[in-house]
């Protein structure tokens, strides 16, 4: 017994004399390694040739675009810069790609003609030059400023590659959302629409999906409030006989007389009518099978209905009374199907203004 005790106990003895060996050769192999990093860094320390170049100020900024990888033709088709992903002002975030420059809000606005081509200009000249504007304007809302105005030119062959690489790049239900939303009249829809786009370039066509994302919302409600207006007016326009064609007057907030020339000239393919957009000076012509869109100088006023036209809306206005059932008149179930906007137009409702 004491025999197997004393055999245990040098077993221990010599299991601990082997850990302190072992920890021993650990302790210097740690030091020896510290040694060694201490004498690289003094010798990186020493040596000029490691010394980080300082930026030069003056250097070229379309050679440090193209360091970066970013050229300017290449807008918007090329690296996304930003994504909206943080801000939904400057659209910077976490997905910008590596290496390239920033989206940045800048103290600029930009002027352009109003048309759509002008429109994808603006596109470009936020891409090439990285900036999100402070506003963009047309001739019609220009008003005092004091920020630096820059005009934007329409040029049609920078405008065809731009609307090209929305297609391309971003999906066609992205390219139909911006095409259709340009449409709309909220003052600001250029700037709502440049940080879509700044953002669906980083993110990739999914981004039309992200309906509830800040920068991508706006552009659904906008959607919402046309696609509302457009099947009013399919059912409010009202037109009036003169000289053998049928004439309208419509005021509606957006400019949709492109979305409802399907609906129209499907509906009177052998007839001559005009439909007169009065907030938006634009005309949709239809005559002789042939459909044109106009945009007008001047306000147009249609000339007098004649007798024969006053007796037709007499009569309609009278069809109309009568369908009521006078006892069940609910004034707010009226109010909600027909808003009281449309009435000035309406025949059968203007006597109620």
């Amino acid at each position: 017994m004491a025999k197997k005790a004393f055999i245990f106990a040098h077993l221990l003895g010599r299991g601990a004399s082997a850990s302190e060996e072992d920890e021993d050769k650990k302790t210097k192999k740690s030091k020896a390694r510290r040694a060694e990093e201490d004498e690289r860094d003094d010798d990186a320390e020493d040596d000029p040739d490691n010394d980080a170049e300082e930026e030069d100020p003056e250097e070229d900024p379309e050679e440090d675009a193209e360091d970066d990888g970013d050229d300017p033709d290449a807008a918007p088709g090329g690296c996304p810069h930003g994504t909206g992903g943080g801000s939904a002002m400057s659209c910077q975030g976490t997905v910008s790609p590596k290496g390239a420059r920033k989206l940045h809000d800048a103290d600029v606005v930009y002027l352009y003609d109003g048309s759509f081509e002008g429109f994808l200009c603006c596109v470009y000249e936020s891409f090439a030059q990285h900036e999100l504007p402070f506003a963009v304007w047309t001739p019609q809302r220009e008003t005092a400023t004091l920020y630096p105005v820059k005009d934007i030119a329409t040029d049609p062959a920078i405008a065809r590659r731009v609307f090209a690489s929305f297609g391309k790049k971003l999906g066609a239900e992205t390219e139909y959302l911006v095409s259709r939303d340009f449409l709309s009249g909220q003052e600001d829809k250029e700037l709502l629409l440049l940080r879509f786009l700044h953002l669906a370039f980083a993110l990739g066509p999914g981004t039309v999906k992200r309906e509830g994302h800040p920068v991508v919302a706006p552009l659904y409600a906008m959607k919402k409030s046309l696609d509302w207006e457009v099947d009013k007016f399919q059912g409010f326009v009202r037109f009036e006989e003169h000289d053998g064609m049928l004439g309208a007057v419509i005021h509606p907030k957006n400019y949709i007389l492109p979305l409802l020339r399907p609906h129209f000239c499907g509906r009177f393919p052998e007839e001559d009518f005009m439909i007169y957009d009065a907030v938006h000076q634009a005309v949709l012509l239809h005559e002789k099978h042939s459909t044109r869109l106009l945009e007008l100088a001047a306000p147009l006023e249609l000339p007098p209905p004649s007798a024969r036209e006053q007796q037709f809306q007499a009569l309609w206005t009278q069809f109309y009374k009568t369908l009521e059932i006078q006892a069940r008149h609910n004034e707010k179930g009226r109010m909600t199907h027909c808003p009281k906007r449309f009435w000035a137009d309406m025949v059968e409702m203007r006597s109620e203004l």
